[in-house]
């Protein structure tokens, strides 16, 4: 759901 993908694109954006 919309509230582990959001998440998941936050760290994808931290990390890169």
């Amino acid at each position: 759901p919309d509230f582990v993908d959001a998440p998941r694109l936050v760290q994808k954006e931290k990390l890169d």
